[in-house]
């Protein structure tokens, strides 16, 4: 009897399967995650590609890339490689957190928005909708890695940018004249000179007066977008005004005698300047300019020269300016009393530039120069020596100019009246000062040197802005986390992944029959109202399988 009863409780005991430990039976395998880690060294080499490539080119001009794959699409294959690598270990873990979730009881609504979430970008989305973030935080992570994955490639086109800037050409120079000795013929060969080449010394002149100063002598060469020269110093002219009219002491230096003819006849007055203190010994000169009623306009002018006692050459031009001149008043009329002074100076002209349309100069320092004797001429600041011949040259520039069109009084009323008489003489300044630096005007000097500057086109070149990195490889790190955190995780779980096959080999164990039965037509929705709100949990059931089992 004991033996038969031995033998019952044997059979029974071999045909009833223990509940196997799920821990011993499924240990961890490495290589079922073999396709995910592969992936994310793809990931990894596609972002390293990125960051040395980027290296490689940043700062490149793009006129010197010779390869007709574009930058942008280079950096586009090598994101886009990185994206699609990123994206097959984001899915595997998706989906395995899938079966990972149902461990412990679970709706089984989630275990459809978790393979949806696998999927793409908008399954991801909707886990936020339906699931909280204390019930699958893991889940909700790796939805939000999928999400942020759509703004792989937009971040990855934000990286180069393409701007202009200067480049200076190595080919090509630019020209400008400056003078830094000054020597000019005397008086009377000078005369012969304006003759040969007066049309244009008139023009400029004209366009002085008119307040278009005549600008030195430059070369921009195309295809300059600019040029620029070091700062540099130059013989020049400067000229400065003072307004008789204004203060009451220099008016009364100024003598006035007027008369008439026959009563109410043409009136005339004479306004004596007061020459200023001279050196010089020569005083041949008159200061003296004559209104009359009958003069053709309402500014009268005279020109004098000499050299002050502070050492300078001036040019002095005195001005009478009257709105009205009757013939009929017996008393003098009201008038406008100026002087211009023009001297040889040193200018240093400072920051330069020019386009092939005109010259731009940031600033201009003034020195006006010493007379040593009557050809020198010193700068004290930098001991700089310029010759001239101070009795002629800008006695000429208005004899001659006079003698040519005998219109300067008539110019001298438009641009008095037009910009001021002031803006006049430091227009005429500036043109004197070019006419001296250009080799075309009857004040070019055989002094005159070109002085060398540099030469700068546009051309784009490509610029990276890295902090465009931070999202994809923000991206590639989260990544790199919770595949690792998947693989620990899992590590005595089956790994199923994505795979549709554990649907066709474990079903449902638990319900009753007839409890989730469908009434045709069954749809998808049909289905989740039966199956979404049901719990389960996966577990062995009696025959060792893994099953979904109600709970």
């Amino acid at each position: 009897m004991e033996n038969s009863h031995s033998r019952f409780l044997s059979s029974i005991t071999a045909k009833a399967p223990a509940t196997p430990n799920l821990r011993t039976l499924l240990p961890l395998s490495s290589s079922c995650w073999w396709w995910e880690i592969s992936a994310t060294f793809v990931g990894i080499a596609s972002i390293v590609g990125i960051v040395i490539f980027l290296s490689h080119i940043k700062d490149t001009l793009l006129a010197q890339w010779n390869i007709s794959a574009q930058p942008s699409m280079i950096i586009s294959v090598l994101a886009t490689t990185g994206k699609s690598a990123m994206m097959i270990p984001i899915a595997s873990c998706l989906g395995q957190y899938k079966w990972w979730r149902f461990r412990r009881p679970a709706k089984l609504e989630e275990l459809q928005l978790l393979e949806e979430a696998s999927r793409g970008p908008w399954g991801s989305l909707m886990l936020f909708f339906h699931l909280k973030s204390w019930e699958a935080p893991i889940a909700l992570c790796l939805g939000l890695i999928t999400v942020l994955a759509t703004n792989f490639e937009p971040s990855a086109q934000q990286i180069l940018s393409f701007p202009v800037r200067e480049v200076r050409l190595s080919n090509s120079t630019a020209k400008i004249g400056m003078v830094t000795n000054r020597e000019v013929s005397d008086g009377d060969d000078l005369r012969r000179k304006v003759l040969t080449i007066n049309t244009n010394s008139i023009t400029a002149f004209t366009q002085g007066v008119l307040g278009s100063p005549k600008q030195p002598d430059f070369s921009c060469p195309m295809p300059a977008k600019k040029c620029s020269w070091d700062d540099f110093t130059t013989l020049a002219v400067c000229g400065d005004l003072t307004d008789y009219t204004e203060d009451p002491n220099l008016r009364g230096a100024v003598h006035w005698t007027c008369w008439d003819y026959q009563g109410c006849g043409p009136l005339a007055c004479n306004y004596t300047f007061p020459p200023g203190p001279s050196r010089t010994d020569n005083h041949n000169f008159s200061t003296t300019v004559t209104m009359r009623s009958n003069s053709p306009g309402l500014i009268n002018t005279q020109m004098w020269s000499m050299v002050e006692d502070s050492g300078f050459y001036a040019s002095k031009l005195a001005v009478v300016e009257s709105s009205s001149f009757d013939h009929c008043e017996q008393a003098p009329p009201p008038v406008s009393l100026f002087v211009l002074t023009w001297r040889w100076c040193a200018k240093t002209f400072h920051n330069v530039t020019a386009t092939p349309l005109g010259l731009n100069v940031s600033s201009v320092t003034e020195e006006n120069l010493i007379v040593l004797d009557e050809e020198t001429l010193l700068a004290e600041s930098t001991g700089l020596t310029y010759w001239t011949n101070l009795q002629s040259v800008l006695d000429v520039v208005f004899d001659s100019h006079s003698a040519a069109i005998n219109t300067f009084d008539a110019l001298f009323f438009i641009a008095a009246y037009s910009s001021g008489v002031k803006e006049l003489a430091n227009s005429l300044a500036a043109t004197f000062t070019g006419m001296v630096m250009s080799n075309d005007t009857m004040l070019g000097s055989p002094y005159l040197r070109m002085l060398e500057g540099s030469v700068y086109c546009e051309e784009a070149y490509i610029q990276v802005q890295w902090y465009w990195l931070i999202p994809l490889i923000l991206e590639m790190a989260l990544t790199i986390i919770f595949l690792v955190a998947s693989i620990v995780l899992n590590r005595h779980q089956p790994i199923f992944k994505n795979s549709i096959l554990p649907y066709l080999a474990h079903g449902l164990e638990g319900w009753e029959k007839g409890e989730l039965d469908i009434k045709p037509p069954e749809s998808t929705e049909r289905l989740e109202e039966v199956l979404f709100n049901q719990m389960a949990v996966l577990g062995r059931a009696g025959d060792g399988q893994l099953k979904l089992r109600k709970c």
